[in-house]
């Protein structure tokens, strides 16, 4: 095995499928494929990398990513021992590792009483992933309750930033590096009874725009500035376009449906389908939020 990885062989494995990884299920392999128990080894594994010129990339829970069929180079590393997800309430907020599930997050929010995440109830994901993206509703994101992260670059240097530091747009941060290591939110004190009652309705009223029961999917385009992507695209004309294996979601235009068999090159002659379309039809330029690898 690579010489990067000595000592360190038992977290590694060589070309390991990715696809089965993300929600799409779709995709190559990687030529390493990384899931460090520590700090220690994260930090280790992306120096190494560094110093041999070998790219790394940082794979969370894949519910923004397209893996391209011809697979993929270098390392992709996956945070998923418990050091990186451990989720600590206090009276006014919460401190997770960046691997942790924005699922669990909230739970732990609403059974401690600190309001101010649910309106995210239902988003896929990492708490990591979701202050990278700046996840949210049209009423709320997360980066209106981060108080301040940890990093990891690409150079294996570990950094805090504060709110300060940090910048938040629609679907999108300034928080860019390889890896959110912790992450720690101001929250409000508030009735726990109460808060799990606006989530349960806040669950419910995502779940009426989301996809067909049984249907594997993923939004697939960022909001145009003072439009939305799913009326500009149901206007083209592009609700329940297919191409290959893939769909437009014909309950939800924004998502991107995969059927049996699909592969990521339908995907992405999809996508171009319904930018070029809608540019020349509604004179809008859609920008696709799939991470393509």
């Amino acid at each position: 095995m690579n010489h990067l990885f000595a000592g360190m062989e038992h977290i590694v494995r060589e070309n390991e499928p990715l696809g089965a990884l993300t929600w799409l299920g779709m995709g190559g392999t990687v030529q390493y494929f990384v899931e460090p128990t520590n700090e220690d080894e994260l930090v280790t594994i992306v120096k190494r990398c560094r110093e041999s010129s070998v790219h790394v990339r940082l794979l969370g829970s894949g519910t923004n990513l397209l893996i391209q069929d011809e697979g993929v180079a270098g390392v992709v590393i996956r945070l998923v021992s418990p050091e990186f997800s451990d989720i600590k309430t206090s009276d006014t907020g919460i401190s997770a590792g960046g691997g942790a599930k924005l699922s669990q997050v909230l739970s732990a929010a609403a059974r401690d009483g600190l309001a101010g995440l649910e309106s995210l109830v239902g988003i896929p994901g990492t708490i990591g992933g979701a202050i990278h993206g700046n996840a949210g509703t049209g009423s709320a994101d997360i980066g209106q309750c981060v108080s301040s992260v940890v990093v990891l670059n690409r150079s294996g240097e570990i950094h805090q930033h504060q709110r300060s530091d940090m910048h938040f747009g629609h679907r999108r941060s300034s928080v860019d590096e390889l890896a959110i290591l912790r992450v720690q939110v101001d929250l409000e004190p508030t009735e726990s009874k109460g808060l799990v009652k606006k989530l349960q309705k806040n669950w419910l009223k995502r779940q009426s725009t989301q996809l067909v029961d049984g249907e594997i999917g993923v939004p697939a385009f960022r909001e145009p500035v003072g439009l939305a992507a799913a009326t500009v695209i149901e206007q083209a004309g592009l609700k329940g376009t297919r191409v290959g294996e893939v769909e437009v979601s014909e309950k939800n235009p924004t998502f991107i449906v995969a059927h049996p068999g699909a592969k990521s090159d339908d995907v992405r002659r999809l996508l171009d389908l319904i930018k070029s379309t809608v540019l020349e039809q509604m004179g809008v330029e859609l920008e696709v939020s799939l991470e393509i690898w």
